[in-house]
């Protein structure tokens, strides 16, 4: 956990606690704390510490976009925990810069009966394979793959400001996340491919 004041003057990390507060009303309920440097990986820890000292874990929960993450809002659905928990880029998403940026893919189409992604440009991307990574807690991310055929002759190369023709793959976390709770996934990101598989 990096604190804000660094006495040395060299950027070296100190010890620090991350603590976590569940209020009611503006009671504290439960506390907890964490060597964890993010409220998103304190989330679970502190959950369970507050199903501890109550038998039972909250019917509701609300928490700032900190605590946003796709194994969080995997963990609430799993509990029936109602939650109001925004995810990282809510507000970015909102603006014109990212509704107009193609490379994003909450820009593209997706078409469920074919399992297919369209680019702005027209181009469509089909599935090539599924892999899975494994985060430091254990949680599991199931990625699906997409490719183009070609980006050739793409009249948004220049404002995808590619250097070379090539293909396009997007990887996508397919659990249905975004569809259930209103939140895209974490994991799914577009990227270009320089070399062809």
């Amino acid at each position: 956990m990096r604190m804000k004041e660094d006495p040395m003057r060299n950027g070296q990390l100190k010890p620090g606690y991350n603590v976590q507060i569940g209020t009611e009303n503006q009671f504290i309920l439960a506390y907890s704390l964490h060597p964890r440097p993010t409220d998103t990986r304190g989330f679970q820890p502190h959950m369970e510490k507050a199903r501890q000292i109550f038998g039972r874990l909250p019917q509701t929960v609300i928490a700032d976009a900190g605590y946003g993450s796709e194994e969080n809002y995997a963990y609430l659905e799993k509990k029936k925990i109602q939650a109001v928990v925004k995810y990282g880029s809510y507000h970015k998403e909102k603006s014109k810069a990212w509704k107009e940026n193609i490379g994003k893919i909450e820009n593209w189409t997706y078409t469920e009966m074919e399992d297919t992604w369209t680019c702005p440009a027209g181009q469509t991307l089909h599935f090539r394979k599924e892999s899975k990574e494994i985060l430091e807690s254990g949680y599991e991310i199931r990625k699906r793959h997409y490719r183009s055929h070609s980006c050739e002759g793409c009249p948004l190369k220049n404002v995808r400001r590619q250097q070379e023709i090539g293909k396009w793959w997007l990887v996508w976390n397919g659990c249905g996340t975004r569809s259930k709770l209103g939140k895209p996934c974490e994991a799914r990101k577009a990227m270009r491919c320089p070399y062809a598989e």
